[in-house]
């Protein structure tokens, strides 16, 4: 499944994490993102992966438009295309789409023991 970013623009506040990011990765091909902290490589994977909106650009997913489509679809999305990575554990999908849930979710106190 190829992925492919046009324009995409991320603020938060007064500082811009991304401005116009367009990236191209074709079907079958492996890439890393490498920078500096605060450079906005969580920010730009989260962005694809869901978790996180865009102020600005499309995301494309297979030549399908996914931007802003909900969180757990484009999860299955990206997923679906890692599975094919032989390092990428897809049984870690469970743990990416209770992230989208935990936005949801209320934090719980911890329980103590009585005694």
């Amino acid at each position: 499944m190829s992925i492919t970013l046009e324009h995409i623009d991320k603020s938060f506040g007064a500082f811009q994490a991304l401005h116009s990011i367009d990236l191209d990765i074709p079907d079958g091909e492996l890439i890393g993102l490498l920078g500096p902290s605060g450079s906005g490589k969580t920010t730009l994977l989260r962005i694809i992966a869901g978790l996180e909106s865009a102020d600005g650009g499309r995301i494309l997913f297979h030549g399908e438009d996914v931007t802003g489509a909900m969180c757990v679809s484009a999860v299955w999305a990206l997923c679906s295309a890692l599975r094919f990575v032989p390092a990428y554990d897809c049984g870690a999908e469970h743990r990416l789409r209770s992230g989208c849930a935990a936005r949801k979710q209320r934090p719980r106190l911890p329980r103590f023991a009585s005694g």
